[in-house]
């Protein structure tokens, strides 16, 4: 049972991390000229999504309990609340990607992951318990946002001033990449609902830990190129150079 907690746990998390982390991520990244107030209403639209999305996994942590078969439902709410606070800082991760401060934003990764690592161990060990998995998640990403808010508070910035026009193109761009990330994040974790209905969550949490096995090179290396890629490829739109040499990496 507890390794299908954690397999229903990565499962809701990663769906709703595409709405409260990248929502207009990329759009962002790949706008040229961005102007202040376009960052302050994107800002205020980023917090609103995840709002949203924690009230969604909030009211509905008993129906998705259920579904997975599982006595889990406060678990589903602390880790919606933890997608809130990634939305809450999401922006200045991606204006520090967009301006290339790729050392900055490793350092951070580097602290909480330590932090939600360690803390996960010291609460397993104590009590033995799947919380302390969620309760890892939910700390590492706390200590990020804080680490972000306290080095970079001065991109926190929210406003209600906009032009319709640019802010639409920024919605019409970010929500294509976002239900298509989301589509493409449930289709490729069809099986694991196929197992939870059919099988059980015991098997659920059996297949996840092999799957996370197997997967853990490619996750692990493939952002390298693909979060680095996007800010460089903005900025140089027009370099063939730069092109040839992303094809040959």
């Amino acid at each position: 049972d507890d390794f299908a907690v954690l397999a229903s746990a990565l499962l809701v998390f990663g769906v709703g991390l595409i709405f409260c982390s990248t929502a207009f991520a990329e759009s962002i990244i790949a706008r040229k000229n961005f102007l202040s107030a376009e960052k302050k209403i994107l800002n205020l639209l980023q917090i609103s999504i995840s709002l949203v999305v924690f009230l969604i996994i909030f009211f509905s942590s008993g129906l998705i309990s259920n579904f997975f078969q599982l006595d889990s439902e406060n678990y589903f709410k602390l880790l919606g609340l933890t997608l809130f606070m990634v939305g809450f800082t999401s922006q200045i991760e991606t204006l520090l990607r967009k301006d290339l401060q790729f050392e900055s934003l490793a350092k951070y990764k580097i602290v909480s992951n330590l932090f939600g690592v360690s803390s996960s161990i010291a609460i397993a060990f104590i009590y033995k318990d799947p919380w302390a998995f969620i309760i890892g998640i939910s700390l590492n990403h706390l200590m990020k946002s804080v680490l972000l808010l306290a080095y970079h508070h001065h991109l926190f910035k929210l406003g209600f001033k906009y032009e319709f026009k640019r802010i639409s193109e920024h919605i019409h761009f970010s929500a294509y990449r976002m239900f298509t990330s989301a589509i493409n994040q449930v289709s490729s974790r069809i099986e694991q609902i196929i197992i939870t209905y059919f099988l059980g969550p015991i098997y659920l949490g059996i297949y996840t830990l092999g799957l996370q096995l197997i997967m853990q090179p490619y996750s692990k290396i493939n952002p390298i190129i693909s979060q680095i890629s996007l800010p460089i490829f903005s900025k140089f739109k027009s370099n063939e150079e730069l092109e040839h040499k992303y094809l040959l990496t």
